[in-house]
């Protein structure tokens, strides 16, 4: 039975609730010092979000700030570095996904990856009853949808900037002097699972695209794997010192003396490759869970 009222067009579910909490555990624990995610118990809701789907074109300028640490070996610091880039743009932009729900969290559900809107059917009720799904209720308004959609345009298109500038760990929107016309939208149906996992005494929520599978939402560390690493680089080093020069010693009290020597000099070293580690692997989750612009949509740069 076609709906009466809402949006008329819909995308259906492809994955199952156990392939949702799977992705999950996946996407949050492929990081060695993340904590165990208790997904077996985890909370999982199925819903059917609507969403306004926004075409348009933009043409203008995008001002995107740099950042990056740098490490001076003659300190033994890191130094942080930032610099502005600005670039002319013009750009079309085609079903950009906006949600019109206030139960769903509008930055997870803007960075999930792309709905494939080529499947995209008439929305009906029985296929929603089907699913053991809910359709939730639109209660933000179009225009309010469309302004957004606007701002996600100019936040992709800093990515596609940031995507020529290698080597620098994080980036953002500084501002922006775009114009936008053609602007269209119509609204639809998307299949999103909500998955509420606990490590500890924590908890966190996961949104996964329930077509495609790929999954949005925070990426802990886990403070004691963090530990862990910390004292296994630290002991390496301390075994590493005595074979090179605790084996020449004769006696304890020289093997000693050169554990003590060597402490300091392994702690700081300890130090130096951890937070190398760190910031590389951690600052490429943040990238990718928190920089990197996935809103769904179709776009060309022009120039």
């Amino acid at each position: 039975m076609t709906r009466a009222d809402g949006p008329k067009k819909m995308v259906r579910f492809e994955i199952s609730e156990k392939e949702a909490k799977k992705r999950v555990r996946k996407y949050a624990g492929g990081f060695f010092a993340a904590p165990a995610l208790l997904t077996a118990g985890a909370h999982v809701n199925r819903y059917y979000v609507p969403s306004a789907l926004v075409d348009l074109k933009a043409e203008g300028s995008v001002e995107v700030k740099f950042k990056r640490l740098r490490y001076e070996a003659e300190r033994l610091n890191n130094l942080s570095e930032s610099y502005i880039c600005k670039s002319d743009v013009r750009s079309e932009f085609s079903l950009i996904p906006i949600d019109m729900s206030s139960r769903i969290d509008d930055q997870l559900m803007e960075r999930m990856a792309p709905f494939d809107f080529e499947k995209m059917t008439d929305a009906d009720d029985a296929i929603i009853q089907d699913d053991g799904a809910t359709a939730l209720e639109a209660d933000t308004p179009l225009e309010e949808c469309v302004e957004r959609a606007k701002h996600n345009a100019a936040y992709i298109m800093s990515g596609c900037i940031a995507a020529q500038q290698p080597g620098w760990y994080e980036y953002g929107l500084e501002s922006h002097g775009l114009d936008f016309t053609d602007v269209a939208s119509s609204t639809a149906l998307l299949p999103v699972y909500t998955v509420e996992c606990a490590s500890g005494r924590k908890s966190y929520l996961y949104m996964v695209n329930g077509q495609t599978g790929e999954v949005a939402g925070p990426r802990p560390i886990s403070r004691l794997k963090r530990a862990a690493v910390f004292t296994l680089l630290f002991a390496l080093l301390m075994l590493l010192c005595q074979g090179v020069w605790g084996m020449n010693a004769p006696t304890l009290s020289q093997r000693l003396l050169v554990s003590a020597v060597a402490l300091i000099p392994c702690l700081l070293m300890s130090w130096l490759i951890y937070a190398v580690i760190y910031h590389s692997m951690g600052a490429r989750r943040r990238i990718n869970a928190d920089l990197l612009p996935q809103s769904g949509c179709e776009m060309k740069i022009l120039n």
